[in-house]
């Protein structure tokens, strides 16, 4: 199971830890997509 998300967000790295999922990367913002502040986004992941 994989899991991408805004890194802003900064609480939900722990919170996924909790259930299993491992940090496994980071990916740039979207280029089609507005940000206010530079962002990249996070990649989580677990086996099932």
């Amino acid at each position: 199971m994989d899991l991408t998300f805004v890194n802003v967000r900064q609480e939900l790295p722990a919170y996924y830890q909790r259930f299993g999922y491992v940090e496994n990367g980071a990916l740039p913002f979207p280029a089609d997509q507005v940000a206010k502040i530079p962002v990249h986004l996070l990649q989580m992941s677990k086996l099932l």
